[in-house]
């Protein structure tokens, strides 16, 4: 008896019988999150010449303890499918995520005030788009898969877009996929 009261006040009175102590996460552990809640800065209209721009976007953030490179960000799948789109749609490439820093904002889709259309944010390289926008008819409620992938891990969502009456744009969240 005298033994075990030695080895309690040993260990700074945290030994249990019985009761293994939790193990710390192993460090260096890469982790996407992507981020939405309503409002702003994931709904937003803005007036910058005089039209209304309307604007949807995602926050993605690296909840981990280690840097993520080379992040790409892109739609996947979109149902209905609309005829003159292919997908996957680059949405953003070579993104860096260090880890302890905010969200980073990624543009979805935006829609021109008076337009009854809206296009997707396809990435840019060397100031040219990858692919021609192609504009969609904003009466029809979409379904997006948006997938962020790196070398290290990955994260994708399920989201549900649509404009209302005032031609604003707005994005929810449907489910998260692993």
């Amino acid at each position: 008896m005298a033994l075990l009261l030695f080895m309690y006040r040993a260990m700074g009175g945290k030994f249990r019988i019985g009761k293994a102590e939790e193990e710390p996460p192993p460090p260096n552990v890469p982790e996407l999150d992507i981020i939405l809640h309503e409002g702003a800065p994931y709904e937003i209209t803005e007036i910058p010449d005089g039209q209304a721009l309307s604007t949807i976007r995602i926050g993605v953030k690296n909840s981990g303890d280690s840097d993520i490179t080379n992040c790409r960000v892109c739609i996947d799948a979109i149902d209905p499918v609309p005829a003159a789109i292919e997908v996957p749609i680059m949405l953003q490439e070579a993104l860096y995520l260090p880890h302890m820093f905010p969200e980073i904002l990624v543009d979805i889709a935006t829609q021109r005030g008076g337009m009854n259309q809206y296009r997707f944010s396809a990435s840019l390289a060397d100031g040219i788009s990858e692919k021609p926008s192609v504009y969609l008819d904003d009466a029809t409620p979409r379904t997006l898969v948006v997938k962020v992938e790196a070398a290290e891990c990955r994260q994708g969502a399920s989201f549900k877009i649509w404009t209302d009456k005032e031609k604003h744009m707005h994005i929810k969240l449907i489910s998260r996929i692993e």
